[in-house]
């Protein structure tokens, strides 16, 4: 008994490991507990860069004052070239900057609409995008603005494609409706539009147009009479009217058209 015993104890002693020393390690490492990233093999490649997002290539390169034809009736032209140099403040609220304005002409016969643009340095809000009816129009650079000054543009227009599924919006008044990151509807209100007697009064919206960098907008839009059609159109959206309580609420659905680029001719 007492060899087996001593047997038994030697077995123990040497499967426990001894006092200052180490057990073996794998050569392979410890795997990682799930979910977390295990170590780094150098013969690993790179892991992939971040993605960036990339600046469109211009539909126009145009020169101060020349127009361009975006359809059989529509013209585009830049005017008005600034150059922005900023000094920062003395108290370091604001940086050193520097950037362009330039002021874009929309025109149709003697119909004109002006908007400006502008690109600014890192630190200053830039507002390089406008719309002109079924037009999107984008600042992308302006070249040798000292000089015989090249304005890239990358224009836009709407097409009759869905971009997306159609989105339903309950909206109460006074509430907003988010149509996209930048761009809100508030619903302001109701009214109706006088008419002749047996005619139909047509339904009147009232609107804000919420968009990100630039001045609210209100309008007033008459959606007509018709509970099968009402709605309207602005910019690449659709907004149809489903349902409404008169001054109240509203039930809307909201399509998004695609954007198609309009090259240079």
């Amino acid at each position: 008994m007492r060899a087996i015993a001593a047997i038994l104890g030697s077995i123990l002693v040497a499967c426990v490991p001894q006092s200052g020393t180490s057990p073996p390690v794998s050569p392979q490492g410890t795997p990682a507990p799930s979910g977390e990233p295990g170590p780094t093999d150098p013969t690993d490649p790179d892991p992939s860069p971040e993605p960036t997002t990339r600046t469109p290539m211009p539909t126009h390169t145009l020169e101060l004052r020349t127009p361009i034809e975006l359809d059989r009736e529509n013209t585009l032209r830049v005017e008005d070239l600034v150059i922005e140099e900023i000094e920062a403040s003395p108290d370091g609220n604001y940086p050193s900057g520097s950037g362009v304005d330039v002021v874009v002409i929309f025109q149709r016969g003697s119909y004109e609409i002006r908007r400006p643009l502008t690109l600014l340095s890192e630190g200053y809000d830039s507002r390089p995008t406008t719309w002109f009816e079924g037009y999107r129009v984008t600042l992308l650079d302006v070249a040798d603005p000292h000089g015989t000054a090249k304005v890239s543009l990358l224009v836009e227009r709407v097409t009759d494609r869905p971009d997306g599924a159609p989105a339903k919006h309950r909206v109460k008044k006074g509430g907003d409706v988010q149509i996209d990151p930048d761009t809100r509807l508030r619903f302001v209100g109701h009214g109706h539009k006088r008419t002749m007697p047996g005619q139909s009064s047509p339904l009147m919206v009232a609107v804000d147009r919420l968009v990100r960098g630039t001045d609210d907008e209100g309008q007033s839009l008459n959606v007509g009479a018709d509970p099968a059609t009402m709605g309207w159109s602005w910019r690449k959206w659709q907004i149809s009217i489903d349902e409404y309580d008169y001054d109240q609420w509203m039930q809307l659905t909201v399509q998004a058209w695609a954007l198609e680029r309009v090259e240079s001719r």
